[in-house]
């Protein structure tokens, strides 16, 4: 993520990694449940990385939101990779990548609020992704 955390605000490169990684967990725990995380550390190494992210613009939405609303919308877009522990081969990778929508308005007066609200999304779409391989296992 260097290059994509030169273009952006300071801390907010930090405070997304925190968000991907802790929603990844909290998906994880809530769908596979402790012992398929656990599990799953043991046979598939998740790797997660930020790819590309546009801030909001938190001045723009503010100044607008009197007369039309928010204007301005974040993105993000993650790369989930799935190693096999024990050959080291990648047995999936998943690509994500989505602008905020209306879901998110009360998120678009932070930078990094609605890639916030997507890493959420995205975190439940990948354990969905690799629940089928964990199982296998």
């Amino acid at each position: 993520m260097p290059e994509v955390a030169e273009t952006l605000s300071p801390g907010v490169g930090e405070r997304l990694k925190a968000a991907v990684s802790s929603q990844l967990q909290r998906q994880i725990d809530r769908r596979l449940g402790r012992s398929g995380a656990q599990d799953s550390g043991a046979g598939l190494l998740l790797i997660a990385r930020i790819t590309s992210v546009k801030e909001a613009s938190a001045g723009l939405n503010i100044a607008t939101s009197v007369l039309i609303g928010p204007v301005s919308k974040g993105r993000l877009s993650l790369e989930i990779e799935a190693i096999d522990v024990s050959t080291g081969r990648q047995v999936g990778l998943l690509l994500l990548a989505d602008e905020a929508d209306m879901r998110d308005i009360r998120k678009s007066y932070t930078p990094d609020g609605h890639a916030k609200a997507l890493a959420g999304r995205f975190a439940v779409e990948a354990v969905e992704f690799i629940a089928p391989m964990v199982r296998s296992r």
